[in-house]
């Protein structure tokens, strides 16, 4: 048994659904594609059988097959540049800070995130962001070791990763809760570079650890809030305005019930970088306090794009955010 049956075998008994690709390429090597994937081992034994040298496609998707699982495409420059400011703007693609399954490509690399409770389905950086595409339902990617057609093998950075669960903020973007409106060309050629740390006095009244949301079984949303809490007492100047209804808006769909809501909101406040905002005007907490109050009605539409009156001219790190349709 070679390499890429050995490897096709591997994944059949993860559970993920695994098809044969050209040799060096990625295109299907028979019949339909990821429409025929299979995570049985025998039929994978013998379709490597057929095709001994075949390229491996894993059929992503979140409905109908058994440890589904999608994965973020980042293209080259422009990709880790999307995503460094998606990161800049929200904070880890993990909750956790977990490491993530990382695959490198001809070009870029490949996060493969777990399934969710909810469809994921593909999209192109013509609807995400600049470099950056999700394989999801209805798609697949190329996996390693196969062959990419400019020579380079495919590789896991640690083969023993396995798939978890992306950021909740990852996880909004990727069901199309939110969704990215065309970044700006400065987002996009601006060299990322991460904000100053707060000073630990502003931090104290952050979630500690020990905090959570209810219900309690669900950690992954008291650990986004403490991210997008910690993030927002790192604003920078010029992005005050933007970034603190970016963030109340985050904060706004993770919270559950109102009480949870004020919760958050009132350890905002406590917490943000007051002084410059965008164009130089004064950011105080009166301006926060009326950002946290328009901010819910367009949580409730994922549309987390800075209304006029707070954004005038200037536009955030992050690019443009507009509701979906």
């Amino acid at each position: 048994m070679n390499d890429m049956a050995a490897a096709a075998l591997d994944y059949a008994h993860r559970g993920w659904p695994v098809f044969p690709l050209k040799a060096g390429g990625k295109t299907p090597a028979n019949g339909h594609g990821f429409k025929d994937a299979t995570a049985d081992p025998s039929e994978v034994a013998a379709l490597w059988a057929s095709f001994p040298n075949a390229n491996i496609g894993i059929a992503t998707g979140t409905i109908g097959y058994h440890r589904g699982l999608w994965v973020l495409d980042i293209d080259g420059e422009q990709g880790e540049a999307s995503l460094a400011n998606l990161v800049y703007g929200f904070g880890p693609v993990t909750d956790y800070g977990e490491s993530v399954a990382t695959a490198t490509t001809g070009k870029g690399r490949h996060l493969y995130f777990s399934s969710t409770t909810e469809a994921i389905r593909s999209r192109t950086s013509k609807t995400l962001a600049p470099g950056l595409d999700i394989r999801a339902d209805g798609g697949y990617v190329v996996a390693p070791p196969s062959l990419h057609p400019n020579g380079t093998r495919y590789r896991w950075l640690d083969p023993d990763n396995r798939p978890g669960p992306a950021a909740y903020w990852l996880t909004d973007i990727a069901t199309g809760r939110i969704t990215l409106g065309r970044y700006t060309p400065e987002a996009t050629r601006r060299p990322f570079s991460a904000p100053e740390p707060a000073p630990p006095s502003r931090l104290r009244a952050v979630a500690p650890e020990g905090w959570h949301l209810s219900p309690p079984e669900d950690p992954r949303r008291a650990a986004s809030a403490r991210t997008a809490l910690k993030r927002m007492a790192e604003l920078p100047e010029g992005d005050r305005n933007a970034g603190t209804f970016r963030y109340a808006c985050l904060l706004r769909r993770i919270a559950n019930t109102e009480a949870e809501w004020e919760e958050l909101r009132d350890e905002a406040l406590d917490i943000l970088p007051y002084g410059p905002g965008q164009d130089g005007d004064p950011f105080d907490r009166a301006e926060a306090a009326r950002i946290f109050r328009d901010a819910p009605k367009y949580a409730e539409l994922g549309d987390f794009q800075l209304p006029t009156p707070y954004r005038k001219t200037a536009t955030n790190r992050l690019g443009t955010m507009r509701r979906g349709r």
